[in-house]
């Protein structure tokens, strides 16, 4: 039986209904699983190993120690065993930390397989000052606007989402760095998609429909999403992981 490696918070895993997918790859799929702790040097054998730990890895980032060893336990134990997959990649986690990265990725890979999903214009801006010159200078964005953090994992308010609709609505917004991006009428709905494409095998994406014109545009980006909606998922997740530990080299 195949051994997967696994690290999830346990809220993470209540959300997923983990111990129903590790019964259903047990009976169906011939995988065992085992939680692995990053609080200890990792010594287990695994076929694969599968985590979310964006959070970690960007607290780690930002300078928290007691994350960064817990991130070092992870890395040694892959160099150790470089014959071992995983999901996703340590490397591709800097990317998803950030929104601005992320977008940029998502704006050429978007035209290449959802051509009709679009992301709107968006500028960056490190201070509130710098946030009313941008909207000063720049024609293409006009108030109302959204406000969100470029950093997307990790500690601090990286969820708090602002609208401003002048410039004296920047005095309300303390978590800057942040994404510029214009507020499109949507009727206050949002659609979620999960997917396992792009850059990163297993992402999930909000969407919303232009009340005006119909164009969806894409608004926030989570790897490894709640999958309430996807009533195939154990499936999907299943094949992902056996196409990754067949695939990988």
């Amino acid at each position: 039986m195949r051994k997967i490696g696994f690290i999830l918070q346990k809220s993470k895993q209540k959300k997923l209904d983990w111990d129903k997918f590790i019964e259903y790859c047990k009976v169906n799929r011939n995988m065992e699983f085992e939680e692995i702790d990053l609080n200890k040097e990792i010594t287990g054998k695994y076929d694969l190993i599968i985590h979310k730990i964006t959070n970690e890895y960007a607290n780690a980032m930002n300078g928290n120690k007691e994350e960064k060893e817990k991130i070092e336990n992870l890395t040694n134990y892959l160099k150790k065993n470089p014959n071992v997959p995983i999901i996703e990649p340590l490397e591709k986690l800097q990317k998803l930390s950030s929104r601005e990265e992320t977008w940029n990725i998502l704006r050429t890979k978007l035209t290449e397989i959802e051509p009709k999903i679009k992301i709107a214009n968006h500028m960056k801006a490190n201070s509130k000052e710098e946030a009313e010159k941008l909207m000063e200078e720049n024609k293409e964005i006009n108030y109302p606007i959204f406000c969100k953090p470029i950093q997307a994992s990790g500690a601090g308010p990286i969820h708090i989402l602002s609208i401003v609709g002048n410039k004296e609505g920047f005095k309300e917004v303390n978590n800057f760095p942040v994404l510029i991006e214009p507020y499109i009428n949507h009727n206050e709905t949002v659609s979620n998609v999960v997917c396992s494409h792009l850059d990163v095998f297993l992402i999930g994406y909000d969407l919303i429909k232009d009340s005006e014109n119909g164009i969806f545009y894409l608004i926030d980006v989570n790897y490894f999403p709640r999958s309430s909606s996807v009533d195939s998922f154990f499936e999907e997740l299943a094949d992902l992981i056996e196409t990754r530990m067949k695939n990988f080299k």
